[in-house]
């Protein structure tokens, strides 16, 4: 974990002290990549600078695993995200309680103080006290994406919000959810249907959303999370004997709006058992 961290803070690092996500590519590969995502995304150039700057963003993008989505307005490398810096304190906090159960107090202390330090920077950065939510902050532009996402909710499963946080983001959370579940965003009018948008249901998403709703007592609306996703995946398997990647909110079905949707995927399969292991006994 210590090496998989290092390299967010050697490779992904921005001047606002919070991290981002980038790519490795070369040239060639930026040259060639926009044929890869043609209709995915609204991308076009008029010089050979052009190509490889959109190109970098939607790559990064990729590497998000938000694959593609509206949040970054399609410059993500300008990005501290959500999700990735919520990520990065669970595993400041995780390898701070390491260090003290090894009996390396002074190693636990420096683990805790970069922790604390996101945790103020996301308070400073992402944090919008009128929305009650955590955005994605455009550290290039000094300004905070204007696109709310679940991406909000990773940080309830860190926890990294404060409880007066956690409590405005839960009241979000109805923006977000259809008859058969929980969408990646509200409902928005964007260039192209992006799929990490609504209506599209993600698990893994699911699975981190119920668990930080629980984290902070809010037990009703993580079982209400949790059962809906599981009634839907239930449901669809049941029709159709499969698991599926991803599902849309308003219809329970599989989603295909940009490609067919993968057949039996594992994350469905890991993110189905943990929340049945976890909300069954108290979901009907």
């Amino acid at each position: 974990m210590v090496k998989e961290y290092e390299f967010w803070m050697n490779k992904r690092s921005t001047p606002c002290g919070l991290n981002r996500y980038f790519h490795h590519a070369d040239a060639d590969y930026l040259r060639a990549f926009p044929k890869i995502i043609a209709g995915r995304v609204p991308f076009s150039w008029n010089s050979d600078v052009e190509l490889l700057e959109h190109s970098a963003h939607y790559l990064a993008e990729a590497e998000s695993g938000w694959d593609f989505n509206p949040r970054f307005g399609g410059r993500c490398t300008d990005f501290a995200p959500v999700d990735l810096n919520s990520i990065l304190y669970a595993c400041e906090e995780f390898l701070s309680a390491a260090a003290a159960r090894l009996n390396r107090p002074a190693e636990s202390r420096e683990w805790q103080g970069q922790s604390k330090r996101r945790r103020e920077r996301m308070y400073k950065l992402l944090w919008d006290e009128k929305q009650g939510m955590y955005f994605d902050y455009d550290f290039v532009h000094d300004r905070r994406s204007p696109i709310p996402s679940a991406a909000a909710f990773v940080a309830l499963w860190a926890g990294a919000a404060e409880p007066d946080q956690a409590l405005a983001i839960k009241q979000q959370l109805p923006r977000f959810l259809g008859p058969y579940g929980l969408a990646a965003t509200p409902e928005l009018v964007t260039p192209v249907a992006y799929q990490w948008m609504f209506p599209v249901m993600w698990p893994p998403l699911v699975a981190m959303t119920a668990s930080g709703l629980a984290r902070y007592g809010f037990d009703a609306e993580a079982e209400l999370v949790a059962g809906l996703y599981l009634d839907t995946v239930a449901a669809t398997f049941a029709a159709t004997g499969r698991l599926w990647e991803k599902y849309d909110v308003r219809t329970g079905e599989a989603d295909c709006r940009e490609y067919s949707s993968t057949r039996m995927m594992g994350w469905t399969a890991g993110a189905f058992a943990f929340l049945l292991r976890r909300f069954a006994c108290r979901h009907d």
